[in-house]
């Protein structure tokens, strides 16, 4: 099994108050799958992808990845386990703004200490891939929000990472392009990715072969599409 939580709880203290977002919440999601968490705002749904991610640890319970129980390690070893195995697509793309789209989409590698030679090559290929190899030196605010969106795609990629987790990719782009990015994902997962992806819209969900239906910080359905 590649990802395994057990009774995973994940409270966040808000003033006086402590406010629980998880549930006590078992999953497992295989290599190789396309898994969708399908539930409203407010359900936790990204802050259950934040765990899967290994961008959050939970305050109660387990979380396997690979058979490496990470729930209490540090940031840094997470962040090593992120550089070598995860991609992860931002709502809001999280591109930074003064960086041109090569420059966006190499920034992992900065971190894994690769020449910048090797960086620019990587990442026009990637882009170029992904149909932008005529925008590489634009800036965000010059591009389309399909077309930032991609570039978020292409820096989740560079790494080729074994997960790709997207919270709600199509929440800020309009139906056609949110089609398409999909359509981008499903063929990643035909190259063998793990993709996961968060969102409300159950037409987005049914592009997963299993659907995690979550509301409250519970799961209260998960059913196969295929």
């Amino acid at each position: 099994m590649l990802i395994k939580l057990e009774k995973v709880r994940k409270v966040y203290r808000m003033g006086q108050v402590d406010l629980t977002v998880l549930k006590d919440v078992d999953l497992e999601i295989e290599a190789g799958s396309f898994t969708t968490i399908l539930g409203p705002s407010g359900s936790g749904k990204s802050t259950l992808l934040h765990i899967v991610s290994c961008l959050d640890t939970p305050t109660e319970g387990r979380v396997f990845l690979d058979g490496q129980d990470v729930s209490e390690l540090s940031g840094d070893q997470l962040a090593d386990i992120r550089g070598r195995k995860i991609g992860f697509v931002f709502q809001r793309f999280n591109l930074l703004m003064n960086l041109s789209a090569i420059d966006n989409a190499a920034l992992p590698l900065v971190f894994q200490g690769v020449s910048e030679a090797e960086r620019k090559a990587r990442a026009e290929k990637i882009l170029t891939e992904l149909g932008l190899g005529h925008r590489l030196n634009h800036r965000p605010n010059e591009m389309s929000g399909g077309e930032q969106q991609r570039v978020a795609l292409s820096r989740a990629l560079i790494n080729d990472p074994d997960i790709l987790v997207a919270d709600e990719p199509t929440g800020n782009v309009d139906t056609k392009t949110g089609q398409k990015i999909m359509e981008l994902l499903a063929s990643f997962h035909q190259q063998g990715k793990t993709i996961i992806v968060v969102t409300h819209d159950l037409k987005i969900a049914a592009y997963g072969q299993d659907i995690v239906e979550l509301r409250d910080g519970e799961i209260i359905d998960r059913r196969q599409t295929v």
